[in-house]
């Protein structure tokens, strides 16, 4: 059998960083480390992937298009999406765009109450990992986490309101699913139009994106290398 070698995935690469519980342990993956890489391995080694769907992804999925163009809009800059894929000995990945030798990873949240507005700090390490990881594969100095908030594809608004008989009740859930004037009114017409009359805010344009940036960080890279030469000697352990 040929030897498999582990490399992580920029986008899951933070699965590997946890350490095991006791000091005496810290050479050793942790439980959630050795679970995640006994799954890709046993991807590798029956090309079997377990493909993951849920409406967070299919958001993401389907404003794929309107979160670059927010994020656009917001640096001024024409963008092309990233197809370029990159691996290393150590990762690999595809980032979602690249411009003026920066990268940039475009994160839809699923509704106002997930997207961090406010936030001072990314609230999702795993999505600092993921773009250190990209900085890295393409060789860039500086990356950047951009939170979008687009409206609800209405295919999915339906599905999100398909068991609410309640017209109030459908527009309470469907206000925090869309921000923009255009598509509110859109939703009303064809989803509760019995609705009683509320207030529609629309959300500004500027208030819908975030950024959250970051230089390369050499001891993290380092730090993800040596997790993934522990990988490789657990799955030769456990093989």
């Amino acid at each position: 059998m040929q030897e498999l070698k582990f490399k992580a995935r920029a986008s899951s690469c933070h699965d590997i960083l946890s350490l095991p519980r006791a000091v005496k342990d810290r050479d050793q993956l942790s439980e959630g480390a050795k679970t995640y890489v006994k799954k890709w391995l046993k991807e590798k080694q029956f090309g079997r992937r377990k493909k993951v769907k849920n409406k967070y992804l299919d958001k993401g999925n389907w404003n794929e298009e309107d979160g670059a163009t927010l994020l656009a809009l917001h640096l001024k800059k024409m963008l092309d999406t990233n197809s370029e894929y990159k691996e290393n000995d150590y990762i690999c990945g595809t980032c979602d765009i690249i411009v003026d030798n920066e990268v940039y990873d475009i994160k839809n949240s699923w509704e106002l109450d997930t997207f961090p507005m406010y936030e001072k700090a990314i609230p999702d390490a795993k999505y600092e990992t993921q773009i250190q990881c990209y900085m890295d594969l393409y060789g860039l100095k500086k990356g950047h986490v951009a939170y979008v908030l687009t409206d609800c594809p209405f295919h999915i608004l339906e599905q999100e309101l398909r068991w609410i008989e309640d017209e109030d009740e459908k527009q309470e859930k469907a206000i925090n699913l869309i921000y923009t004037k255009e598509n509110w009114k859109k939703a009303k017409e064809s989803l509760f139009p019995n609705a009683k009359s509320i207030n529609f805010i629309e959300i500004p344009r500027e208030k819908r994106i975030k950024i959250f940036s970051f230089e390369y960080d050499v001891e993290k890279i380092e730090l993800i290398k040596e997790r993934v030469e522990t990988a490789n000697k657990y799955i030769k352990e456990i093989l």
